[in-house]
């Protein structure tokens, strides 16, 4: 979950960032090409979601089907009191008091 989130922002900036360097005509990130074995796209992610199957079936014979649902019953519970906690926090509270230059305001 945290890769994709990150993931999707690193390719917004990144395009921010090629757009400057259409503006500045310079060549850094638009350079940047996918790797690829032929017109085989290599994609990251993927490993990390197989390696996450493999952990949570790995881990659920080794501790039983049963309890690794509790656990990840209990995960999913505590994540949804936190969500719902979040209604009364700002929407990005890390940037909250930031100024551009990275000062406190």
């Amino acid at each position: 979950m945290h890769y994709h989130w990150y993931h999707r922002y690193s390719h917004r900036y990144r395009k921010a960032l090629k757009d400057i360097e259409v503006e500045l005509g310079i060549n850094v990130y638009r350079l940047r090409r996918r790797p690829r074995l032929g017109p085989f796209k290599f994609h990251f992610e993927w490993a990390i979601w197989i390696l996450g199957l493999v952990y949570g079936c790995t881990a659920a014979v080794f501790i039983g089907v049963k309890p690794f649902l509790y656990l990840v019953a209990g995960v999913m519970g505590i994540y949804i009191f936190l969500l719902a906690l979040s209604f009364f926090s700002p929407e990005e509270p890390l940037e909250q008091g930031v100024s551009m230059e990275g000062r406190d305001s």
